[in-house]
């Protein structure tokens, strides 16, 4: 707390001091009165802007759990456990909470958010690996106040950001408000706005800009771009059937390719850029199919932008100037075999398998393209890949330390003793084993490099309880 008084004094004595709070163009030195002025115009404005936020911010303390206690089958109260805390943004009336930090839905310590004099426990429900933030889920006594998320703006460097994060002490209801200025962005696939000096509870927080709009999300690198993270956000809330996830990722541009950095070495050694990208895989169908690129392929360049960075930095670059709308033209160059070469084309929208809910096996399907055995790095191009498996159900059930017999990746090529490439011979292979009214079914399934036969127990889908 006495860091965040501290940093928070700092602050205001730059604020009250510093020139950039005197409008633009003057070449005289302001009398302290039109300073005065200045000083309080900013200080509305901040406190303006800040408000929009303050029923939307809440405390996440999240409990430590030293690494290898679940394995030595310790609890938490054989152990001296310690609380982190950080600032956590309410994202649905209903009890939704954005998270800084990704935790699995089996964490095994304790998860609280705290509002107020209120103390809530949370569940993870959905992380994000790309983000590193996770959604919680909690019941409150009463509808809560969501950030206003459909107001978004960029920050320009330069920029003030306004920063709210709520206070740590019990039962407290105070707001503490950091106004920061904008060093510059960082590109990617979600940008980032820079600012410093920072205190630790602030990850998490909501930045807004002068003008109330909301700017993003802040973590331990800067300002994730509200703008940038909405898309991922509305994926991470839970909406029913998963149908309008689906829909998202029909909407979202397409290219159809794989690529992997180039070797900075390599790339000196031919006198390549060093910021580029190999295609590892085009994609049938695709538009870059369609515009002639080919594996192995150098990109060098996009929409008239050479690649910046190296590692997975220069694909976030590329991803994120490449654009995400369906429709939008793309111009890339690319070096084949020494040779400089323009492709131009569209981008198509992403094409979404067919996927099929199996609920009495308790898993769900999708049939095995060509693009999902290079990116998940898959050993078997036919087949159906399991990419859900519900709790409980005979997929679920039944298997040694503490997995199920069928786990999210799996490849099932085979069902009761029936080739199923695709999912309409999954589904023909199932309505067989409905009609005789099986108890138990036989699947083949490739998990990696291996073949896994796994029989399920089809009478704990019909009763909800294994016998």
């Amino acid at each position: 707390m006495a860091d965040l008084v501290s940093s928070f004094r700092n602050v205001l004595r730059l604020v009250l001091g510093v020139s950039l709070l005197f409008p633009a163009g003057c070449a005289h030195i302001p009398c302290p009165a039109a300073g005065r002025y200045s000083a309080r115009a900013f200080q509305r404005a901040v406190e303006s802007s800040a408000r929009r936020a303050y029923p939307s911010v809440v405390v996440v303390a999240v409990e430590r759990v030293p690494s290898g206690a679940s394995e030595m089958g310790l609890g938490a109260g054989e152990l001296q456990m310690s609380w982190q805390t950080f600032t956590g943004v309410v994202l649905t009336p209903d009890g939704y909470i954005l998270a800084p930090q990704r935790y699995k839905a089996d964490y095994p310590g304790r998860i609280e958010v705290r509002i107020g004099p209120d103390v809530y426990p949370a569940r993870p429900v959905r992380s994000s690996e790309s983000l590193g933030m996770t959604v919680l889920k909690i019941r409150p006594r009463e509808p809560l106040v969501p950030i206003e998320r459909q107001r978004t703006a960029d920050l320009a460097p330069g920029e003030w950001a306004v920063i709210v994060i709520p206070s740590e002490l019990p039962d407290a209801e105070e707001r503490f408000v950091f106004p920061s200025i904008c060093r510059g962005e960082w590109p990617g696939r979600f940008r980032r706005f820079v600012v410093t000096g920072l205190p630790t509870m602030a990850r998490g927080a909501p930045v807004l800009n002068l003008r109330g709009e909301l700017v993003g999300w802040l973590d331990e690198r800067g300002i994730l771009s509200a703008r940038d993270t909405r898309e991922e956000l509305d994926r991470l809330l839970p909406s029913g059937p998963d149908q309008g996830g689906l829909e998202r990722e029909r909407s979202r541009g397409w290219l159809g390719v794989v690529v992997e950095p180039v070797n900075r070495d390599l790339a000196r050694r031919l006198s390549w850029p060093t910021s580029a990208l190999w295609v590892v895989h085009v994609a049938k169908g695709s538009p870059a199919e369609s515009v002639g690129l080919q594996k192995l392929d150098v990109i060098v360049a996009v929409n008239g932008q050479p690649l910046r960075f190296s590692g997975p930095r220069v694909s976030e670059f590329f991803f994120q100037t490449l654009g995400q709308e369906p429709g939008r033209r793309f111009h890339l160059k690319v070096l084949r075999d020494g040779r400089s070469v323009e492709l131009s084309g569209t981008l198509a929208r992403r094409p979404v398998p067919e996927t099929f809910q199996a609920d009495d096996l308790g898993l769900t399907v999708q049939t095995v393209a060509d693009y999902d055995v290079v990116q998940r790095n898959l050993f078997v191009d036919h087949g159906v890949l399991v990419t859900a498996v519900a709790k409980g159900g005979p997929a679920a059930t039944g298997s040694s330390f503490g997995r199920g017999l069928i786990q999210t990746g799996d490849v099932i090529v085979e069902l009761d003793g029936r080739s199923t490439p695709n999912v309409k011979a999954f589904r023909t292979a199932l309505d067989d084993v409905r009609r005789r009214d099986a108890d138990v079914v036989l699947i083949r399934c490739v998990r990696g490099r291996t073949t896994e036969f796994e029989a399920l127990n089809l009478r704990i889908g019909k009763t909800g309880r294994q016998p």
